[in-house]
Order: C-alpha cells, then sequence, then structure tokens
C-alpha cells in the first residue's frame, strides 16, 4: 500500500494550531545529463502544492563527521578511505571500519570490521607485517553431491530450492517472518547442489581415514553423480 512519489523537493512543512497537516513540495523534471552522465532534477515553476499528511517521518540519509579522525584522507561520498583488508587508513596508525567507511551498512559488519581492526591494531603495535597470507580451509569430512532427480527420460540435476515465503496480503496485515526457511532435510539437499570445489580436498582426507585410495580420485560426472547443478 505504499505510494511512492519521486522528482518531488519538499519545501516547507504546514501545521494546524501546533499539529502537522501536510507538506509543501515542488516538482521536478529530469534536465540535461552532466558530466557524469547523470540526470539531475531540474524545478518545474509553479508546481507547488501540498501533500495533505497526518505524521511525517524524516528519512534524509546519513552522513559520518569525520573531523574529530584529524587528517585523514575521504573518499568522494564524505566517508573515510580505508584499506578493504587492513583498514589502515591514510593517517598512519588510524584504523577505521563499520558506518565510517562503508556508509550505513548492518550491525554484522560492523562488528566483523571492529574485530579485524582489532588484529590489524595488535599487529601494528607488534610491529608485524599488516597483510598476512592466509590459509584456506580444509575440511576433513566429504559430503557427497545431491543424488539426481529421476524423471521419464532419466536422471536429471537437482533443481534449485524455491524458499517458501508468507502471501502479500497476509505481509500487509502482520509483521509475520516474509521468509519462512526450510527444514534441515531439505537444506542438506539444497548444499549438495555446489560446485564440489572442495573434492579434492575432502575426498583426499577421507580416503586416508577409511583406507581407500579411490576415493582420492574425483570421478566423472554421472547419473547417480551430475556435479554441477547449473
Amino acid at each position: 500500500g505504499a505510494i511512492l512519489k519521486c522528482l518531488l523537493t519538499p519545501v516547507s512543512v504546514q501545521a494546524n494550531d501546533g499539529t502537522i497537516v501536510g507538506l509543501t513540495c515542488l516538482k521536478n523534471e529530469l534536465g540535461p545529463a552532466d558530466s557524469s552522465g547523470r540526470r539531475r532534477p531540474v524545478p518545474i515553476a509553479g508546481s507547488e502544492h501540498v501533500v495533505p499528511l497526518g505524521t511525517l517521518i524524516v528519512a534524509v540519509g546519513e552522513k559520518p563527521e569525520i573531523d574529530a579522525a584529524g587528517d585523514v584522507k575521504a573518499t568522494d561520498w564524505g566517508s573515510i578511505a580505508a584499506d578493504a583488508r587492513t583498514l589502515a587508513t591514510s593517517r598512519k596508525g588510524l584504523f577505521a571500519g563499520g558506518d565510517v567507511v562503508t556508509g550505513p551498512n548492518t550491525v554484522v559488519d560492523a562488528i566483523a570490521a571492529g574485530k579485524r581492526a582489532a588484529v590489524m591494531i595488535d599487529r601494528y603495535l607488534s610491529g608485524v607485517e599488516l597483510r598476512q597470507a592466509g590459509d584456506g580451509a580444509r575440511s576433513g569430512r566429504y559430503v557427497d553431491s545431491a543424488p539426481a532427480r529421476q524423471s521419464a527420460g532419466g536422471a536429471v540435476q537437482a533443481e534449485r530450492l524455491a524458499v517458501p515465503h508468507v502471501g502479500a496480503g497476509e505481509r500487509r496485515g502482520s509483521f509475520a517472518e516474509v521468509e519462512k526457511g526450510v527444514t534441515e532435510e531439505v537444506a542438506r539437499r539444497e548444499a549438495g547442489r555446489c560446485l564440489r570445489c572442495d573434492l579434492e580436498l575432502t575426498r583426499e582426507a577421507t580416503a586416508k581415514a577409511a583406507g581407500d585410495a579411490q576415493l582420492s580420485v574425483h570421478p566423472p560426472p554421472s547419473a547417480s553423480n551430475p556435479g554441477c547443478p547449473g
């Protein structure tokens, strides 16, 4: 039921006895493209009008205050410029992460940046090189590919899972979770549809554990092992 009105510029708030009753807006049209290729809005003369409303929620964007960081390089968007891997800034000994670097983002990403920054600060104070060669995670367990679905024409590759959703009608009348999720069985079957980049590692580890040298050989795709689901 949300109505989006584009190319409008709020001009003033209308009130009656201290109560908001409307928002005066000005219509715009797209002007010629500038040097970046963007067509910027141009106000239309005489297009002022009042949009009636009872509640006004202002959401005009956010911008970090980076003055406290001192002489540090900033991006064109007004955020602090930091190395994506080490979080180091142009100011020696200063590390930055979270929204002040990425702009408005998730809490999870901000916490992850904080933990990464802690590691980098420890390396910096210890005189250790910030960039370290990483070790790829190696699984010691082999999980077989998803079984192929049988059809009249023979074996075919497993189909991609469609996550069940709550209908649009129910969404409008409640705060119920939209994506219902899947069962453990379905999740395991879906995980088996991956490209199996781990086969050379997990098959080898399983072969050593079971004493079966044949498992260390990557078998070619077949009806029972369809490989890449496409």
